[in-house]
């Protein structure tokens, strides 16, 4: 990812009070993350698109969150 926030510290704190929240017994501890980002990968080529996020761009974006989260997890 790209940018000068600290994802790794971002993502790391939701980790942490999500576990937080299931140890506290909270029946929804999940924490809904929404990315942001304007990257456009094909979608461009192929077809005429409106300016905004993309629907590869966001599945990028939430992959690329969903793995950091997961190395935290594991780690």
């Amino acid at each position: 990812m790209e940018g000068d926030v600290d994802m790794y510290s971002i993502i790391k704190e939701v980790v942490v009070e999500g576990h937080r929240r299931k140890a506290a017994g909270i029946k929804n501890a999940l924490i809904p993350m929404r990315q942001i980002t304007a990257i456009k990968y094909w979608t461009i080529c192929i077809k005429k698109t409106n300016p905004g996020y993309s629907g590869v761009g966001r599945l990028r974006g939430l992959a690329e969150l969903r793995g950091l989260e997961l190395g935290i997890v594991k780690s």
